[in-house]
């Protein structure tokens, strides 16, 4: 520390600090060799003063900034935490309150996070009792719903979008309505930090909240109709097999008759640890390399799933079991260990569709046809041929009769390890094993189910076992296969193209 005057080695210099700032004698004296310093008058203490408070300033002048990089940074993160809940925790009110009086606006004395936080808690303290009212106009009942949010879209600029729902299923009418009002909070208009932001730029970021908005909004709505889909019942049936299949105890094991390719694969009993209740069901493990694509076990828990997603129920339940599958085959063989494969429901009676006439299928021929392949083009199986046609006891459909499950005599799918292989070409105009010519149908469950399997819902699903890639190519089918009926609903009609199921 530079001062003036001379101090020697041994004087402590926050002493003399203490003593040329305080004016105040030190408790042991003047140091030796400060002497002078004491006694030569006013210029030297003034100029050592200086120095100090000079020094001090800038630490002080440094702390504050540290401060101010400090607050910045954790209302960074107070907003992407707020902006988070803002987005993906909406909160329902009721559909009187309509127009820009839905949120009060924040005093201009709050800085932007503190003005994000009093929109957030209004959303939140509006009542979630009024999220539904129903009126009557002209004898049709109509529900209207509604939800706000508020999100910082960019720094200063504040959007809170609500929107409002409104059915009516007398005549099968639904209007939906999205507001997006975006301010600039934080500073004052006069505020040379605003210069840079005009209401071009302003409407231009209301517009991306909006679209985040809808999409949200979208997603939510995608979910609630897919809950929809298949009867509660069935889906409990799914369920609980489901559960069996993925930690069912194998109570019995031996080896299932080899493909043409030398596939190995195992049928199993497994018992619920809980209810011991019994499923057979066929074990194939995954092999290294998947034999080119065309023994890739995971694959066939993506063609379940899928299925399901589109209202199909032709595909028995499958789950994925990873982490080591011991299976005891018992006398010579012992035991043998896989480490990773499908465990897919056994049908019982089950034997090949073509053995049956289209009479005894329990449903339109066409229709099954028409379902099959589009799964096909989606999972790009080219592998369908009559032996993956089975007509047998349904997992799902049917009804305990003494304890036992009988299912009703319907036809299934199976085998579908050969999808996504990159070589595969499958197209809707291909011909199906029956001969009986390209798609010129299509189930009006299915149809409508396609175009709800967008990009998000894709991903959600099967990210784990997908590649990016091939998520990307299966949306790119899916577009494909909407064109393809599109195209004969245009060219036929649609009550000669939609069946109703």
């Amino acid at each position: 520390m530079a001062t003036s005057g001379s101090i020697n080695g041994s004087v402590d210099t926050f002493d003399y600090i203490s003593y040329v700032l305080n004016n105040e004698p030190l408790l042991s004296g003047p140091p030796e060799g400060c002497a002078s310093n004491y006694t030569q008058g006013d210029v030297v203490v003034a100029r050592t003063v200086e120095e100090v408070e000079e020094h001090l300033n800038k630490v002080d002048q440094l702390n504050q900034s540290l401060k101010g990089q400090l607050h910045n940074v954790t209302s960074g993160l107070e907003t992407v935490i707020q902006t988070a809940h803002a987005r993906h925790r909406p909160t329902p009110y009721g559909s009187s309150v309509m127009g820009s009086e839905a949120l009060n606006l924040a005093p201009s004395s709050l800085d932007a996070q503190q003005q994000q936080q009093y929109y957030s808690e209004q959303v939140e303290d509006l009542p979630p009792s009024a999220q539904q009212s129903h009126s009557t106009a002209g004898g049709s009942s109509s529900q209207h719903i509604a939800a706000a949010s508020c999100v910082v879209q960019h720094p200063g600029v504040l959007c809170c979008t609500k929107t409002t729902a409104s059915a009516n299923p007398t005549n099968m009418t639904c209007t939906v309505l999205l507001e997006t009002t975006a301010r600039q909070v934080g500073f004052s208009v006069d505020d040379g930090a605003s210069a840079a932001m005009n209401m071009d730029d302003l409407t231009a970021l209301a517009a991306q909240a909006l679209v985040g908005a809808a999409t949200d909004y979208c997603r939510g709505r995608l979910q609630a109709s897919q809950a929809h889909v298949h009867v509660p019942e069935r889906l409990q049936h799914h369920d609980e097999i489901n559960r069996i299949l993925a930690h069912g105890k194998i109570v019995s094991a031996e080896r299932n008759r080899p493909s043409q390719f030398g596939h190995e694969s195992y049928v199993l009993e497994l018992a619920d640890p809980h209810t011991g209740r019994r499923v057979r069901a066929v074990f194939k493990p995954r092999v290294p390399g998947d034999a080119d694509g065309w023994h890739r076990a995971p694959i066939e828990w993506v063609a379940y799933e899928l299925n399901l997603m589109l209202g199909m129920d032709y595909v028995p339940p499958v789950a994925y079991r990873r982490g080591g599958i011991e299976i005891d085959l018992g006398g010579e063989e012992g035991g043998v260990c896989h480490e990773e494969g499908a465990m897919m429901y056994w049908i019982e009676n089950a034997s090949q569709l073509k053995h049956y006439s289209f009479e005894l299928w329990g449903m339109k021929s066409d229709v099954l046809l028409s379902d099959t392949r589009i799964l096909d083009v989606l999972l790009h199986n080219s592998d369908r041929h009559h032996g993956h046609f089975l007509l047998g006891r349904h997992w799902a459909q049917g009804a305990w009769e003494g304890g036992c499950w009988c299912g009703d005599l319907r036809p299934a799918l199976i085998d579908h390890a050969a999808g996504f292989r990159r070589d595969a070409h499958v197209t809707m105009q291909h011909e199906n094993a029956f001969q009986t010519g390209p798609v010129r149908c299509v189930s009006a469950k299915t149809y409508l189910r396609l175009r709800f399997l967008d990009a998000a819902t894709i991903s959600q699903k099967f990210s784990d076992v997908l590649s990016e890639r091939e998520m990307r190519e299966l949306l790119h089918r899916r577009n494909y296969v909407l064109r393809y009926l599109d195209h004969l609903v245009e060219e036929q009609g649609y009550a000669a193209t939609v069946v109703e199921t």
